[in-house]
């Protein structure tokens, strides 16, 4: 069926096609190029239409009257004004690229019927492309005009954000009330731009609006005086200098000095040759040109930058920085800097959002340097005094050089220096919040801490053997030093993951293959999460959390630790490949599940602690490896045995595999006495430590307790829908310290009785939804342990889930199902059981459509382009609806309900095609499993059926 709905809709739009544009006039005709337009006076307007197409539109604007104020809008259009045309309801269509040819874009503004549903981002990504592909220099203005709420908003948002980026301006017209628009997007993706949003209440509305909009950008064209200016002596400027639009300044070689704001509007250029530009602000606006030829920019204060700056040629050798920021530089999103391989300094602080190439050139900040945009080192040097913070935003996909990444790209670069380092833990540090640091065949040292919050660390192009000890190993290729610690708690995976999602292939690639990370202070991974167990980032947008594996070692990948300090590995996932420590592994602390391909320790450690220590099997009271003496450990007498009277001693060193372990004085004296010796000989053979234990022989019982412990921390029991509990009931063991204490007597107590309650042997019973807390105390000295209680309700999330649209529709619920449910027990159904046939028949201007239902049917449902009609039973199992002026392509939804009203079947059409169940795919249930293990069939299943059509069901 959708198959067939495709061709009838592809059918009508080439016969309205065929009628609007004669033979020699091609609906799509190729943009004419905008290249000679440029900068000049005879810059216009690009401005593409892109119109609402939806089914809806028939009812709120049945005279075109938004068609017909477009085609005003052309009316006031200059010699140099182009236009394109796109329209848009669930997919879109560019029917006219962008022309100078007025009576082309009439002709594709009143083409196309309307039908279907609203997907405004479909037109926006359509409109961009015409944009990209054939925009030349004009003013790009995008005319989004819709009368309802669309869905996928969340990507109409982010093509505002490109088309920001791309200087295209997006006036936004919601048709209707305001209960039936989306004020609220339509505002957002105006003021993104620096557009504006209009509201026409109804279609007669429609001619102030564009008025509005005529109005506002005509004000876009500015001044038309092209101006050439050319030096013949130094000029000073006690005050500003505004070079206006179109404008162009050649130096000549001489030197301008601007005591105030130099100012250089969209389309202005200024050009020097041997020459030096000082002023004590500047401002370059969008599309303004610097040109610096063998010359220097010299700016006492701030320099704001959105149009194109490009250094050819040195000025005074490598002595002399080319570009001189004495304050702050603030690169806006269309800023552009080529530096072409020569020098900048900025004395202050740099927040850059553009493009920034060094061309093999340096760049040296004497404070902190902000990265939002893309940049690229190009083999070159940067130095930051400060901090270095990178925040590129949302990540686009794993292909690295489409993000906007600091792209260190074979260059180096320093935050901070071993100097700053000695004095403060200020500077020096690198804080990730977003975005990819793309290290690139590139070596970068960060004098602080390097902590990555979100994106990506990404190493895949080193050129070292890292196989071996890296004593002797240059510094090449992928190398990164963090001076200080090193803290991943990004949500991101870092790791290779192959799947399908919903029968697509989808591949998320590693991101640490190669190189070397070398950390001198402590290694922590944090996060343990993994929002879906198969699924990964490319499938959810980057959105949701998988910090279980976020720092995955692979391939040639090595991390070298020298500080012997602390290993933190939260993420079960998380992993090296190659780890390489200064000493032994055991000097490190670790924490969690450290693990590693392969270890290489480079010196014998001197690591010569115990970690644990036991008498008799009793462990001695407090044991702490950095305390050495220890004294009244009491063993039973009954437990010291054989003329010798030994003691059995269980000393294990921290460096198990390699310290030597030597017991001295187990043996009880004749007055029931001993002092143990341990003495630990760490692997270097000459650090040793000896800890020292006083024992006693007492009775037969242990003596005092020392401790308690339970065998759980946490207790999980879930409500059914019966109001019983799974499990019913949970016992908690514990053990006394020692095991042969006097008072081995333990009380139990629950914080809230009305969640779980606990038996005086331990024994929990859940009562009710909540939280406890159940605590174990010893009679004898009273110690405690505890166990964390939470009793949930039962939640169905396949509440409100009908179709299998409705299924798709919430990408979080959809990946908690699919981890949660037996993919063999959920799944859809093809129509076809209650459906038998609708048929078409004509009498005049009068369209009946007869339709044949099951047994089961109680009641049909039929709309037409989402107009509900009547549809009366005329026989049994047969229902019939009439509609005058029925058009060819309309589009028709039929629904079947049972006697209880439920909702059992529904199909859809457009007319004049009759539908009867399809052939090829039988009627019936199929489970996601088998979907997804023949995504052939899947995919021959979804173009003859939508997903609103395809039922959700539960076996």
């Amino acid at each position: 069926m959708r198959v067939k709905k495709q061709l009838a809709l592809l059918i009508t739009m080439l016969l309205f096609v065929s009628m609007v544009f004669s033979p020699q006039q091609q609906p799509a005709q190729a943009a004419q190029s905008g290249s000679a337009i440029g900068c000049s006076p005879n810059r216009g307007l690009d401005i593409t239409f892109v119109l609402d197409n939806s089914g809806s539109m028939t009812g709120n604007d049945p005279e075109n009257i938004r068609i017909t104020e477009a085609m005003n809008l052309l009316k006031s259009f200059h010699e140099y004004d182009r236009a394109s045309v796109i329209k848009f309801n669930e997919t879109a269509m560019n029917l006219q690229s962008l022309t100078y040819d007025r009576y082309l874009v009439e002709q594709a503004l009143k083409a196309g019927q309307p039908n279907g549903g609203t997907d405004m981002s479909t037109g926006m990504e359509e409109a961009l492309k015409e944009f990209a592909n054939n925009g030349g220099n004009n003013h790009k203005i995008m005319i989004i005009l819709t009368d309802g709420y669309s869905i996928n908003n969340e990507r109409s948002l982010q093509l505002a954000q490109k088309a920001n980026e791309a200087n295209i301006t997006i006036y936004t017209i919601g048709l209707g009330n305001d209960t039936d628009i989306d004020k609220e997007t339509l505002t957002k993706i105006a003021t993104k731009t620096n557009g504006q949003y209009e509201r026409a209440v109804n279609a007669s509305d429609l001619q102030d609006t564009f008025q509005n909009i005529r109005k506002s950008i005509e004000d876009l064209r500015g001044p038309k005086v092209f101006s050439d200016w050319t030096l013949t002596e130094d000029l000073h400027k006690t005050g500003d200098l505004v070079l206006t639009e179109n404008m162009k300044l050649d130096l000549n070689g001489y030197d301008l000095k601007v005591d105030g704001d130099l100012v250089l509007l969209s389309c202005s250029e200024l050009r020097a040759v041997s020459g030096t530009i000082q002023a004590g602000n500047v401002d370059q606006k969008a599309g303004a040109t610097i040109n610096l030829n063998n010359s220097q920019l010299d700016v006492t204060n701030e320099f704001t930058q959105d149009g194109l700056v490009r250094v050819n040629g040195d000025y005074g050798g490598d002595s002399k920085e080319e570009i001189i920021i004495r304050g702050d530089y603030q690169q806006r999103i269309r800023g552009d800097l080529q530096l072409n391989g020569h020098k900048l300094l900025v004395a202050n602080n740099l927040d850059q959002s553009g493009n920034i190439q060094l061309g093999g050139g340096s760049v040296n900040v004497n404070n902190n340097v902000t990265q939002k945009g893309f940049f690229d080192l190009e083999k070159g040097k940067m130095t930051i005094s400060g901090n270095l913070t990178i925040n590129g935003g949302s990540l686009v996909d794993d292909a690295f050089t489409e993000n906007k990444s600091f792209n260190v790209n074979g260059g180096y670069l320093q935050v901070g220096s071993s100097e700053s380092m000695a004095q403060t833990a200020a500077k020096g540090n690198v804080v990730q919040e977003s975005g990819q640091l793309y290290v690139n065949y590139g070596i970068v040292d960060i004098f602080g801490d390097y902590t990555i919050k979100d994106g990506w660390l990404t190493m895949i192009h080193g050129t070292e053997d890292t196989t071996g000890p890296s004593n002797d190993m240059d510094r090449d290729g992928d190398y990164v030093h963090v001076y200080r610690d090193f803290t991943m708690e990004s949500p991101r995976n870092h790791a290779e993951r192959l799947y399908n999602y919903l029968g697509k292939p989808m591949h998320d690639q590693a991101h640490l293959t190669d190189g070397i990370l070398q950390v001198d202070g402590d290694f922590r991974q944090k996060g343990d999460k993994q929002f879906h167990p198969t699924y990964s980032d490319r499938s959810q947008n980057y959105e949701q959390n998988y910090s279980r594996f976020n720092f995955v070692g692979d391939g040639r990948h090595k991390v070298l630790l020298t500080g012997k300090g602390t290993i933190e590995m939260q993420g079960t996932g998380s992993r090296f490949n190659i780890l390489e420590v200064q000493g032994r592994i055991v000097d490190y602390t670790s924490v969690g599940q450290v693990k590693w391909n392969q270890l290489i320790e480079n010196d014998k450690s001197t690591n010569a602690n115990l970690k644990s220590l036991t008498i008799q099997d009793i462990p001695v009271h407090n044991f702490n490896p950095a305390v050495l003496n220890y004294s009244d450990h009491a063993v039973p007498a009954s437990s010291v045995t054989g003329p010798l009277r030994q003691l059995k001693v269980d000393a294990q060193a921290g460096d198990y595999r390699n310290a030597k372990v030597e017991v001295m004085g187990n043996t009880i004296g004749d007055d029931g006495t001993a002092q143990v010796k341990v003495l630990v000989t760490a692997h270097d053979g000459k650090t040793t430590k000896l800890y020292k234990v006083g024992v006693k022989v007492g009775g037969e019982t242990g003596g005092k307790v020392t401790s308690i412990v339970l065998d759980r921390a946490e207790q999980t029991f879930m409500m059914n829908s019966s109001s019983s509990f799974t499990p019913s009931k949970a016992t908690i063991g514990y053990t006394v310290y020692p095991k042969n204490a006097t008072n081995q007597k333990v009380t139990w107590t629950s914080t809230n009785p009305a969640v779980a309650t606990v038996s005086g042997s331990g024994i929990i019973t859940p009562v009710g939804v909540g939280e406890a807390t159940i605590i174990a105390e010893t009679e004898d000295g009273g110690y405690e342990d505890s166990v964390h209680v939470e009793v949930t309700k039962p939640y169905d999330l396949l509440e409100g889930i009908d179709t299998l649209a409705d299924l798709v529709s919430d990408s979080d619920r959809y990946n908690k199902i699919m981890a949660l449910y037996d993919p063999t027990k959920i799944g859809i159904v093809v129509p076809g059981a209650h459906i038998q046939s609708v048929q078409f028949t004509t009498a005049g201007n009068l369209v009946s459509g007869r339709i044949k239902t099951s047994a089961s049917a109680s009641r049909v449902e039929v709309r037409v382009n989402n107009q509900q009609l009547p549809a009366p039973s005329v026989g049994t199992n047969e229902y019939l609806f009439n509609r005058a002026g029925l058009t060819y392509g309309d589009y028709i939804e039929v629904f079947v309900y049972n006697a209880a009203g439920d909702e059992i079947e529904r199909v859809s059409t457009t007319y004049p095609v009759d539908y009867s169940p399809n052939g090829a795919i039988p009627y019936g249930y199929y489970s996601i499993q088998q979907l997804m293990n023949d995504p052939i069939f899947f995919n021959t299943l979804l173009n003859y059926y939508s997903l609103e059509e395809l039922r959700f069901s539960v076996r």
